[in-house]
């Protein structure tokens, strides 16, 4: 019961009707099978069975609370064969609809974003779901469109096309000097080990610089579901082997290389230079791109390195 309540109250109560109407259709059918046949007079047909007695007593009248036939209005059960079915079909084709939705996330430049950006899908105006900071979130079908952003701020428009899927949300950067960067925020905000980044040489992990990926050149990315657009929409706590990054626009001149998005990071955003000390991360730790260039010599001196180093900041 709780579920079915639970169901209701996440919008989905035209359902939840069509199936109350749809059991009641099929508990008054079964019903009135069952009183049909209770009532049907039995007559036994072979040879010699002896006949009722003509003045055999009439069979008392039923009682008026037996069955609930008696008391249903022929015009109610015809509306229960109609609109159980046809209110069933209702709410099926809009959840189908409903899930088949996508998101495209619009990250503004900006002081107003929702009165400055504008999104036009197939020519048509789509007016913004949710706002959280600059970011925007329009609740587009899924399939192929044609995307068009006009973003007053800058007084700048452009068109792109795009294929939308509904367990794959898109980001649109609006700004045309505008890209993204992707931290890993396992150590950062969950505790997960710094030393964390396995490499070829088995048993040999290392501290890298939590630089999970740039957005440069695409002004179209998709979002997987363990990636959030702001450190408050971060889930609380680390799935069991799972991930947890954020997505965090950057000026595209700072995000050349992973060492200068991540310095700029920190310098943008003190809560993560906060965390990067509280976690023991340097600027002498290499970026994961630099530790996949490494070779096998390189990789153990780095390991045995951030090994002594642990060992010292740790207290006996």
């Amino acid at each position: 019961m709780l579920r079915f309540f639970r169901h209701v109250a996440n919008g989905h109560g035209l359902e939840a009707l069509a199936w109350i109407l749809v059991g009641l259709l099929i508990r008054w059918v079964l019903v009135s099978l069952i009183e049909s046949r209770e009532s049907k007079p039995t007559q036994d047909t072979r040879l010699g069975a002896q006949t009722p007695e003509p003045h055999a007593p009439e069979p008392p009248l039923p009682s008026p609370s037996r069955g609930i036939s008696a008391l249903i209005n022929p015009w109610l059960v015809g509306g229960l064969i109609v609109a159980g079915p046809l209110l069933f079909l209702v709410a099926q084709g809009l959840n189908g609809q409903e899930e088949k939705s996508g998101r495209i996330h619009v990250v503004a430049s900006g002081s107003n974003p929702a009165g400055e950006v504008e999104l036009r899908v197939d020519g048509m105006p789509v007016p913004a779901a949710l706002q959280s900071g600059p970011h925007l979130t329009f609740p587009v079908p899924e399939g192929k469109h044609d995307l068009r952003i006009v973003d007053a701020a800058l007084g700048d428009e452009h068109e792109l096309q795009v294929e939308l899927r509904p367990e794959e949300p898109l980001l649109v950067l609006a700004h045309p000097d505008q890209c993204a960067v992707k931290v890993d925020m396992a150590t950062l905000t969950y505790g997960q080990p710094a030393r964390s980044m396995p490499t070829r040489m088995e048993g040999v992990t290392v501290r890298a610089l939590p630089v999970a990926g740039r957005m440069t050149h695409m002004k179209v990315a998709p979002l997987s579901g363990d990636v959030a657009l702001r450190f408050n929409e971060l889930p609380e706590a680390l799935p069991p082997g799972g991930t947890a990054t954020v997505l965090l626009s950057l000026p595209c001149q700072f995000v050349g290389d992973d060492r200068t998005a991540w310095r700029e990071l920190r310098t943008r955003f003190p809560g993560l230079e906060e965390s990067a000390r509280r976690v023991g991360y340097t600027e002498e730790d290499p970026t994961p791109g630099e530790v996949s260039a490494m070779n096998d010599a390189q990789l153990l001196e780095l390991f045995e390195r951030q090994g002594a180093a642990q060992a010292r900041e740790t207290p006996p």
